[in-house]
């Protein structure tokens, strides 16, 4: 009678112990020496449950010898349940370590962007509050020269007015490129159309913008994410794909924004990856990305050029 309690008992924890051994592997990633593990528990099981129906079937000797031997199978399965138990714990709390490990990641990219955001608004101010009233005050200086007659100093005076009106507009687009007021004010897809609209001016680009969110403000680290990543590809496009259009759709659906990009261009290699271009400054897109949990990957289809899909959380201004 107790060889058969003991032998049920090795059978149930060696069975427990096994499926909690297999259940483990994708924790492990799959390695080779968990998996053997694994597969000998199993084994071990498979033994015990083949040994039970002898034992209820009475074919089994009970022994005193018998008996201590089955208690000792009863010890070892017991020790490696408990032994796959703490296992478990360990896993559990390696993947919090990882949660947290992300978390910290995250916080520390937020950090940064921040900064640099902080210290793009600073230099942006300086340009517009210090040298734009120095450039103005020139320019009035300019124009209160009177020239002497007979001399070509009235079109020196009108070159330096020229040359003074080219600066001041330099300093306030490149304070705006640092520093958009538009996507402050009137959001991110604003924003977008206003970056898009001073590079179509120019005729060398057709920009097709579309999307849902016109009424819609994000968190500030979310529109700055998205706003400076879809600048970045706009470059890239600029720079490297030789398109003559580009298409972006902002959309939010649930609780996610959603943006498609697409240009008519070249495209990437077919083998090639967003990881393989390093020097488009998608190392950058990524980070950015990743401090608001966002995730892009190539958008292929039937049409020509160069096409990514932007995924993060829709988190709306407080």
């Amino acid at each position: 009678m107790y060889l058969k309690i003991a032998l049920l008992l090795s059978v149930f924890m060696q069975v427990a112990t096994a499926v909690i051994a297999i259940g483990l592997i994708r924790k492990t990633r799959f390695n080779i020496s968990w998996i053997l593990i694994s597969a000998a528990m199993l084994m071990m099981a498979v033994r015990l449950m083949y040994e039970l129906p002898q034992v209820v079937d009475g074919v089994i000797v009970e022994s005193t010898y018998a008996l201590a031997i089955s208690w000792m199978g009863v010890a070892i399965s017991l020790s490696l349940l408990v032994g796959m138990s703490f296992i478990n714990k360990i896993f559990i709390k390696l993947r919090d370590a990882d949660n947290l490990r992300h978390e910290m990641d995250k916080k520390v990219l937020e950090a940064i962007i921040k900064a640099e955001e902080t210290e793009r608004k600073r230099i942006a101010k300086e340009l517009h509050d210090g040298l734009g009233p120095l450039l103005s005050n020139l320019r009035m200086s300019i124009s209160t020269l009177i020239p002497a007659p007979g001399s070509n100093q009235e079109e020196m005076i009108r070159g330096m007015k020229q040359v003074a009106n080219e600066s001041i507009m330099a300093i306030r687009e490149i304070s705006n490129n640092l520093s958009p007021h538009v996507l402050e004010s009137f959001g991110l897809l604003s924003a977008v159309k206003a970056f898009t609209g001073k590079i179509a001016e120019s005729r060398v680009m057709a920009f097709e913008i579309e999307g849902n969110v016109s009424d819609k403000r994000f968190h500030p680290t979310i529109e700055i994410a998205l706003y400076r990543v879809i600048c970045e590809l706009i470059s890239n496009t600029l720079h490297h794909s030789g398109a003559t259009a580009i298409r972006i759709n902002l959309n939010k659906a649930g609780g996610f924004l959603f943006a498609n990009y697409r240009d008519n261009g070249k495209g990437l290699p077919p083998s090639a990856g967003l990881s393989g271009h390093a020097g488009m400054g998608f190392s950058n897109i990524q980070s950015r990305l990743r401090s608001i949990d966002g995730k892009i990957e190539l958008n292929p289809s039937d049409e020509e050029g160069f096409g990514v899909f932007i995924t993060c959380p829709a988190t709306l201004k407080e």
